[in-house]
């Protein structure tokens, strides 16, 4: 079975028709051939990227925290959803 690049390759000359695959990908195929214009069919999984950071360093993740909310508010954070993704910022997880 082709690995991910392989793949790609694939659809991009035509040879398969469809691939899963995740948004970033997409985004980055249609970068590299915007004249193939690719599309997003159906979406199976909405995942949302987190930040790591080691047990017990609350000062960082507090600082982390509130960059983020400062961001998402004044419209930053959708901005560089939208130059990366391609798309408006989806609603983010609560808990």
């Amino acid at each position: 079975m082709p690995g991910r690049p392989a793949s790609a390759a694939r659809l991009v000359t035509g040879q398969i028709d469809a691939l899963g695959s995740s948004t970033s990908a997409l985004v980055v195929l249609n970068r590299g051939k915007p004249q193939k214009e690719f599309e997003a069919k159906i979406t199976l999984v909405q995942n949302h990227f987190g930040i790591g950071m080691r047990r017990g360093q609350t000062d960082l993740r507090q600082w982390v925290n509130t960059f983020l909310y400062a961001i998402k508010n004044n419209g930053e954070l959708d901005a560089i959803s939208q130059k990366w993704i391609g798309e408006s910022l989806q609603p983010l997880p609560t808990f």
